[in-house]
Formats: structure tokens, C-alpha cells, sequence
């Protein structure tokens, strides 16, 4: 079986992000201080393309591909404003729609069955690169090159064993098992020049 997918991914913006310090004066606080802006709608395209093949009975293997286009999204930026207040220009952090990037990605899974037993195993792997990260955004923020997933799930059907103690207990549920790994630095620092909002 082929599978063929192209979508558009279109939200509003966050309003917290379009009335960051509303009231705020910049004559009260400091150009680390990010301003909202006028946003425009989050905008993604996807395409996505899968083959998945029966290789015997209760197992089957599929193959995916997937390329991810961030059109726009909300990100800080410094922009170079006129200051009445100075008569004068600043760099002031400002939140503006800006190119998310793009991500390519596959993914290898193999999903079966056997007797109460059923599962899955999966890699996957993912390439994202940044056009324009914005202030405060490391690169490599939700870059995740390597994934592994595992589930396992043991079903007892209703009726199963009737008539005996385990049955009684255990007929018509389940119990699952879940594993990931991912590689990538979940947390990470920024480099000196970084912008950092100050903390409240």
C-alpha cells in the first residue's frame, strides 16, 4: 500500500505573543524587553509519502518519508526603531513572522502480532535546519537526528480462561509498555550573545 499526503497548516497567533508589553514604555524598562507586533497566521506545509509492505502473517513493515516547510513563524528579532523619546534610533526586540526553516525526516517501523501480544519498533530520523532562528533560539533547539520507539501491548479478550481467578480479573483488558529514546540535548545553554529576557 502506497500513502500520499500534502497538507497546509495555517493557525492564528498566539495573542500573547501579538500584545507582548502592550504597556509597556521603553523609557521603563530595558532593550531586553520584547515587544509584540502585528502577527500574521502561522503558516506550514507538509508532505508526506509511505509504503507499507505485509511481510507475513502478523507482521508488517512500512517506510516514511516527510518534508516539513515553516513558512512563518513568531519569532523575536532586533529591529531598528525611532525613539521620541531619545530622538534617536535603537535596536528594539521585537516578535515579527519570520522563515521557520524546514525539516526532512524518515521513519522505519515494523508493527505485529502474536497470540495476546502486540507491537511495534521504530527509528527515525530527522534533519531540521534553521533559516532564521530568531533571538533566544538555539539552533539546535527540537533537533532530534535519532529516535528510537518501542510499544508492547498484552489484550485479554473477554471470556479468556472462563471459570478460573485470572480470568475473572484479568478478561477483556490490557496492559501496554512504552520506551523512547531520542538523541539531541534537551536542554542547552546560549552562547554569550544570545538574547536573554531579563527575569521578572
Amino acid at each position: 500500500a502506497v500513502h500520499l499526503a500534502l497538507a497546509r497548516q495555517v493557525q492564528t497567533p498566539d495573542f500573547g505573543e501579538s500584545f507582548s508589553a502592550i504597556n509597556t514604555d521603553l523609557q521603563l524598562t530595558s532593550t531586553d524587553q520584547v515587544f509584540g507586533s502585528d502577527l500574521g497566521f502561522e503558516d506550514a506545509t507538509l508532505f508526506e509519502v509511505a509504503v507499507t509492505h505485509k511481510l507475513d502473517d502478523g507482521l508488517t513493515g512500512s517506510v516514511t518519508g516527510y518534508h516539513r516547510r515553516v513558512v512563518a513563524t513568531p519569532r523575536a528579532m532586533f529591529t531598528n526603531e525611532y525613539d521620541a523619546a531619545t530622538k534617536a534610533t535603537q535596536d528594539i526586540a521585537v516578535i515579527r513572522n519570520l522563515d521557520g526553516g524546514t525539516t526532512d525526516g524518515a521513519e522505519f517501523r515494523l508493527t505485529g502480532h502474536a497470540g495476546l501480544v502486540s507491537g511495534s519498533v521504530a527509528y527515525a530520523y530527522q534533519l531540521t535546519s534553521y533559516t532564521s532562528p530568531g533571538l533566544g533560539f538555539a539552533p539546535s533547539e527540537g533537533d532530534r537526528p535519532h529516535s528510537f520507539t518501542a510499544n508492547a501491548t498484552v489484550s485479554f479478550p473477554r471470556g479468556w480462561r472462563r471459570g478460573t481467578s485470572a480470568g475473572k480479573v484479568l478478561e477483556a483488558t490490557s496492559a501496554t509498555v512504552l520506551a523512547r529514546y531520542a538523541s539531541g540535548a534537551r536542554d542547552y545553554t546560549c552562547a554569550v550573545t544570545t538574547f536573554v529576557a531579563p527575569a521578572a
